[in-house]
């Protein structure tokens, strides 16, 4: 009995909303342990399992006079989804950043009030996702006391952790719309569908 593309495509997306929640829960400063080693696992499945499929269902819905129109306007919906979706969710996570570790510097007592204004003047222009070891440099070059640089470092850490859950929540978000939306595609290939017989009710 062979498995529809549709049937496919749901199990492939199941797998990555699995997964994204598995990051969700696991994303941790040190990207280590066998919790972010086994969702990395199951989202690679999904992404396979979903990619395999692709030119199988689209192919399949059209002609063979049709079928190389059908694959490059298959091949530039790829790209396109994959630039915008980058750009999307990578400016979501950056002005979850800013926003973020601005907030826990303003409401940080250990912060001097001239330093969490210079840190909010700076958030003002463009925001950059950086390492904790930048900011760790930079805040020594400003020649800021110890207390006040852990401070700024553990505020820019626990934000970063924030913005990425949240920017993962929205893929989420996005994988559970997809999920809903691959029940329109056909349950079986449309040649399988021709070379069917046909049911006469009598």
């Amino acid at each position: 009995m062979s498995v529809g593309g549709r049937a496919i495509v749901c199990v492939g997306f199941a797998l990555i909303l699995l997964a994204t929640l598995l990051l969700i829960a696991t994303i941790e400063p040190t990207l280590e342990g066998t919790d972010f080693a086994v969702a990395m696992v199951v989202l690679g499945i999904g992404m396979g399992l979903i990619v395999s499929q692709l030119g199988n269902v689209v192919l399949s819905s059209v002609g063979p006079e049709a079928r190389s129109e059908a694959g490059g306007l298959q091949y530039t919906s790829q790209q396109f989804g994959s630039a915008l979706g980058v750009a999307l969710i990578g400016a979501i996570v950056i002005s979850s950043l800013g926003g973020n570790f601005g907030e826990r510097i303003a409401s940080n007592e250990s912060i001097e009030p001239q330093i969490q204004q210079e840190i909010a003047v700076s958030l003002t222009g463009a925001v950059s996702f950086v390492t904790s070891a930048d900011v760790t440099a930079a805040v020594e070059a400003a020649g800021i006391d110890e207390e006040t640089s852990a401070a700024t470092i553990e505020d820019y850490e626990n934000a970063q952790l924030v913005s990425l859950k949240f920017g993962r929540l929205v893929v989420a978000g996005i994988v559970l719309i997809s999920f809903f939306v691959s029940q329109g595609l056909p349950a079986r290939r449309a040649d399988e569908l021709a070379a069917a017989p046909i049911a006469i009710e009598k």
